[in-house]
């Protein structure tokens, strides 16, 4: 089993949501990088960021932290929240992500999928990913996707 810590970036802070709302927020850290080294020396493995900025916003917002996070973990960091578009998602490759997550256009638009051709453009990021609730969240609901065609 790989247990994958995961830090949520709000405006540059580590939060927890309640229930998803946005303006609903726990503050745990204005120091994600100091978070990110601690899951590391805790024995993680890899870490899971998310942009929630991105994530309602559609496009991303926390680079900046997310790249020092990047730099300051010592292991393989997936990213998401906000990978909408080819730009975005190469972005965070060059910035070091190990690998993206992207949800909401994938399930929204599997042509956006199959229109980058993710095994070529994509490589360390294409494939099945673990298994899932099947149920993604976007507009601020949990939603089931359309069945792929």
């Amino acid at each position: 089993m790989l247990i994958i810590p995961a830090i949520d970036l709000k405006d540059g802070k580590c939060v927890r949501l309640i229930q998803g709302r946005m303006q609903d927020e726990t503050v745990y850290s204005d120091d994600p990088e100091a978070v990110a080294r601690r899951w590391a020396e805790a024995g993680a493995r890899l870490l899971h960021v998310v942009d929630l900025d991105a994530a309602i916003q559609g496009t991303p917002r926390n680079q900046g932290c997310i790249r020092r996070i990047i730099r300051a973990a010592g292991v393989p960091v997936q990213v998401g929240g906000g990978m909408r578009d080819t730009r975005a998602v190469d972005a965070c490759l060059a910035m070091g992500a190990h690998r993206v997550v992207v949800g909401t256009a994938a399930a929204q638009d599997l042509g956006f999928v199959r229109s980058t051709r993710a095994a070529d453009v994509w490589p360390r990021t294409a494939g099945p990913g673990p298994p899932t609730s099947g149920r993604s969240t976007w507009d601020g609901r949990s939603k089931r996707p359309a069945p792929p065609r």
